[in-house]
């Protein structure tokens, strides 16, 4: 009877302790799942003027953050369409605060990044950036200008759609009526070619699926850019990468 006694206690005080453990295991976890602040950033690492910090990102969330042999990326999320983004050298000096997100970072560590959008916009049209946190210049390649063939080919398509819905459609639903602006998405990857110095990805013209804007055709783009090495001189070529829907 003593023994069985002893061994009760015994299991007693082994699930107690499991209980405990796990306990402080699932507390430790949620602790480190607690995204970190740029203040926290900043004081972990003896950085005590903030002045030349973004005063309203000091105790935001950081929500991603990237590094390169030479710089920091900070993002942090503003809306599903929004980001901000805090360039930094690698001993976390302030180098540039950048409206969107990075998409893709070029040999010299310039950076790509996707322009953020407003959320509740009728239509949402990708624009692409390159920012070198060398020289702290930036430029816009994304969509190129003038219009290219294919994209005047499609905006000629929206304006005709957009004809035929009459004016009084878009004065209810609050729409800019401009078909150069129509809905476009980076579908897939930043593909870097160090070698040829260009870079190029996919964009999808138009978007059926919003109800601000539907549209019944879509088109897939091709479009490539460089030279990479020479930010001032960066162009981007669009061609039909797929046959009209």
């Amino acid at each position: 009877m003593k023994v069985t006694l002893a061994i009760i206690r015994c299991l007693l005080s082994a699930i107690l302790l499991a209980s405990v453990t796990s306990g402080l295991e699932s507390a430790a976890d949620q602790a480190e799942r607690v995204p970190i602040t740029l203040r926290d950033l900043l004081h972990a690492n003896n950085v005590n003027d903030l002045r030349k910090y973004p005063q309203d990102l000091l105790d935001a969330p950081i929500t991603d953050e990237k590094r390169t042999p030479r710089f920091i990326h900070l993002g942090f999320h503003i809306n599903p369409s929004a980001e901000r983004l805090l360039v930094l050298s690698r001993d976390l000096k302030f180098q540039k605060e950048l409206y969107g997100w990075v998409v893709a970072t070029l040999p010299d560590e310039t950076i790509v990044y996707h322009q953020s959008q407003i959320h509740f916009a009728p239509t949402h049209w990708l624009e692409l950036s390159v920012f070198n946190p060398t020289t702290l210049k930036t430029k816009q390649i994304y969509p190129p200008k003038p219009n290219q063939p294919v994209r005047r080919s499609f905006i000629e398509r929206v304006n005709r759609a957009y004809q035929e819905r009459g004016e009084e459609w878009f004065m209810r639903h609050n729409h800019h009526m401009d078909p150069e602006l129509f809905d476009s998405l980076l579908v897939g990857a930043v593909m870097v070619n160090a070698t040829a110095k260009a870079m190029a990805f996919t964009v999808r013209y138009g978007d059926p699926n919003n109800g601000n804007d539907p549209l019944s055709f879509t088109e897939l783009i091709q479009v490539t850019c460089g030279p990479i090495d020479q930010l001032a001189l960066i162009q981007c070529r669009e061609a039909a990468q797929a046959a009209k829907k």
